[in-house]
């Protein structure tokens, strides 16, 4: 088969390792690439030329298009000033996607070129997968489709119920956490470091300026940053346990990130989402705000001075308050694609999901056109909270996914990439030996 990967900085080097392996079944690697510092050396690459105020068509505007460019971290976070050069790399893509003629792409779901790549590919009706953790069971990963959180095969291996149970009681009792969520030991040193920001740095004077911020840019929204967690935490409450009314949880989503830019679109403004929940409250009902411990850009000055004006019934927690302590003691919670939605099953809460995926027929509703109001809630019996994790069990595989920069000496042990080279030619197998109902028609 004709394999396509999509360059995605030092992502491209555990892709390298898996298409060194796939060669070896006889399958042919290409590559498109965006930076070209990061050209992998296995396989034919298309290296696409930055752009440079080149001449540009601005035809033909689909509606992915103006996704793309509606959540293009570089425009709303970067100060990039046109996405002139948005346009210029889809006719790039489109003519290094019909040169090579793929029978499948595979690469991330995240950065302008991904997504642009994803979009030709639905049109042309090729099978383009983002690897990606597939959350619960820890250690495992599903291949999902295009921009979407649909997973595609999967291992099709199904837990017995005891052994569903127990990691159900794992999870809610917070004794295990996502890979995610896991810190994964650097095996950078401080020299190491150093290099990868000179050749971040270096990307950008090249030319590659679309996903890589200017180093002034990204200093100072690095300060903006840190004024605004110190900001939140100044208004923000520590506690929950005295508050006697009916507890409404948002737990806020790190952006720019794929989890809610992409795969929630449109629902990735989140200052939206918490107005038109705070709109709805009753007297008796409060909204809790949980920052992601990681806070990046999400956190606004806009956002914190709604919550500051609101604080009778918007109520911050500080980042220090761990969800531990406040899962347990919230009634209800809304989300657009985080991985509380499946907690909330397993833990029997209602909640709101406003983006598609697995846990989607599970939720309480998936909008906010109307107040919440619970009067009986009755949790999923155990035989469908064992359905929900047997669903996500079936359609994934053993595994770790991680990029090069963050532990590729876990990644890359034999184990690891024994099990994700099978997984991978379990789903080329698919891909050759189609049934009619196989692969989606986007």
């Amino acid at each position: 088969m004709k394999i396509l990967f999509v360059e995605n900085r030092y992502k491209t080097g555990f892709w390298e390792m898996v298409a060194q392996e796939l060669i070896k079944d006889g399958h042919e690697i290409h590559w498109i690439v965006q930076n070209r510092l990061f050209q992998p050396k296995t396989g034919h690459s298309v290296v696409i030329p930055y752009f440079r105020n080149q001449r540009i068509n601005r035809s033909n505007i689909t509606s992915d298009l103006i996704q793309i460019i509606a959540s293009n971290r570089g425009l709303n976070y970067f100060g990039i000033p046109s996405d002139n050069f948005i346009f210029y790399y889809r006719e790039q893509v489109v003519k290094a996607i019909d040169d090579i003629a793929p029978d499948i792409v595979f690469g991330e779901s995240t950065m302008f070129h991904e997504l642009l790549i994803i979009s030709a590919c639905k049109e042309r009706n090729i099978v383009y997968l983002h690897p990606s953790t597939c959350r619960y069971p820890t250690g495992r990963f599903s291949f999902y489709l295009y921009d979407s959180l649909e997973p595609f095969a999967g291992s099709q291996e199904k837990l017995s119920e005891k052994d569903a149970l127990a990691i159900i009681d794992q999870i809610v009792n917070r004794k295990v956490v996502p890979d995610y969520m896991k810190v994964i030991k650097p095996v950078m040193g401080v020299k190491d470091r150093l290099a990868n920001k000179w050749k971040l740095s270096l990307s950008y004077v090249l030319g590659e300026r679309y996903n890589t911020p200017s180093p002034i840019i990204k200093k100072k929204i690095e300060q903006q940053k840190e004024h605004l967690i110190k900001a939140w935490d100044t208004l923000a409450k520590d506690t929950l346990e005295t508050d006697t009314r009916y507890k409404i949880l948002y737990p806020l989503q790190m952006q720019p990130e794929a989890n809610i830019d992409v795969w929630g679109y449109p629902h990735n403004n989140q200052l939206e989402i918490i107005k038109r929940i705070a709109a709805q409250l009753k007297e008796d009902q409060v909204l809790y705000i949980k920052p992601n411990p990681k806070s990046k850009y999400e956190l606004t000055e806009k956002l914190v001075s709604f919550i500051r004006d609101h604080q009778d019934k918007v109520v911050a927690l500080a980042h220090h308050v761990p969800m531990t302590a406040v899962f347990p003691r919230i009634d209800f919670v809304v989300t657009v694609t985080g991985t509380i939605a499946y907690e909330c099953v397993w833990a029997g809460k209602p909640f709101i999901a406003l983006g598609k995926s697995l846990v989607s027929e599970y939720a309480w509703r998936d909008h906010l056109s109307a107040p919440i109001h619970v009067n009986e809630f009755q949790p999923f019996p155990d035989e469908q909270k064992v359905q929900l994790i047997n669903e996500l069990n079936r359609t994934s595989f053993k595994g770790n996914i991680v990029d090069t920069l963050l532990g590729k000496e876990q990644i890359a042990s034999v184990d690891n990439m024994t099990h994700v080279v099978n997984a991978f030619r379990t789903v080329l197998h698919k891909i050759s030996h189609p049934r009619k109902d196989a692969v989606p028609v986007l």
